[in-house]
């Protein structure tokens, strides 16, 4: 089951909202850049 077909017409990103389709758990790297951005923003 995907995140658009749980929650339906509600904008899923912009600038300010970013979600993810999926978690890969073998990409460290990618994890600490989001959290990096996170911090940033």
């Amino acid at each position: 089951m995907h995140l658009e077909e749980i929650i339906g017409d509600i904008k899923l990103e912009s600038d300010r909202l970013e979600c993810k389709a999926f978690l890969n758990r073998d990409d460290i790297l990618g994890w600490l850049k989001s959290i990096a951005g996170f911090a940033n923003a």
